[in-house]
């Protein structure tokens, strides 16, 4: 079974879980959950959606640090080469 909104969030126990978000129904945003149904083991490799909910007291972003070895960022930082790619632009003095 594969879990649909991964959300890691402080439950009201006061510990971090990775959860799959239980969505109120008519909604798909995973912000306005309110439980989730614990995930127990590695997301990216062997795991279990699990019958443990926890209520979501905040949310966190859905990776910790430590299992983000490497950041890769791509930046258009030349207007000619934004222009060329057809991406809107704001020209801005930077002091």
């Amino acid at each position: 079974m594969s879990f649909s909104r991964l959300v890691r969030f402080i439950s009201t126990d006061g510990k971090t879980y990775v959860g799959d978000a239980i969505l109120p129904a008519f909604t798909y945003d995973a912000r306005k959950a309110t439980h989730a149904n614990v995930i127990a083991g590695d997301v990216f490799g062997e795991y279990k959606i699990t019958n443990e909910k926890k209520e979501i007291k905040k949310l966190l972003a859905p990776l910790a640090w430590e299992q983000i070895p490497t950041v890769r960022l791509l930046g258009l930082n030349y207007a000619k080469h934004a222009m060329e790619v057809g991406v809107r632009y704001r020209k801005e003095k930077i002091i």
